[in-house]
C-alpha cells in the first residue's frame, strides 16, 4: 500500500498528522509539541515529498532512509532534549488529559541504529 496523502491538522502548541494510504487506510500521529505550527511546515516541506507514493509495508526503512536524504538537517526537528523520567512524567499527563493508550518513543542513541543511548 502506498502514503498518498499526508494531512495536518494544527495550532501553535499541538500538531496532529494523518496519513492515508491508496486503499483509503488512514492513521493518526502527533507532531513534536513544540513549535507545532513550525513542525507541520517543516514536515510537508521535508518529509512529505520523500513518503508520499512510497510503500507503508517498509514503514521502518522509510523512516530510517528520510532523514538522510535530508541530511543537511541533521534532526533537529526531531531531536528531544528531556530525560526519559520527564518523558514518562510528560506521557502520563498526556494519557490522563487525553485518554490515549498508546505511545511510540525511541530509546537507543540518536542515530544509534539500534544502540541504547545509556548501558
Amino acid at each position: 500500500m502506498k502514503i498518498t496523502a499526508i494531512e495536518t491538522f494544527c495550532t501553535q502548541f499541538i500538531g496532529m498528522v494523518k496519513v492515508t494510504t491508496e486503499d483509503g487506510v488512514g492513521g493518526w500521529g502527533q507532531v513534536a509539541p513544540y513549535h507545532a505550527d513550525i513542525t507541520v511546515q517543516v514536515l510537508h516541506r521535508q518529509i512529505a515529498p520523500h513518503a508520499l507514493g512510497e510503500n507503508v509495508a517498509d514503514i521502518h526503512a522509510l523512516v530510517a532512509h528520510i532523514p538522510e536524504l535530508e541530511h543537511k538537517f541533521p534532526g533537529s526537528y526531531l531531536r528531544r532534549d528531556i530525560s526519559g523520567r520527564q518523558e514518562v512524567e510528560r506521557l502520563l499527563r498526556v494519557r490522563d488529559a487525553c485518554g490515549f493508550d498508546a505511545f511510540k518513543f525511541r530509546i537507543a542513541a540518536e542515530c544509534g541504529h539500534d544502540r541504547d543511548q545509556w548501558r
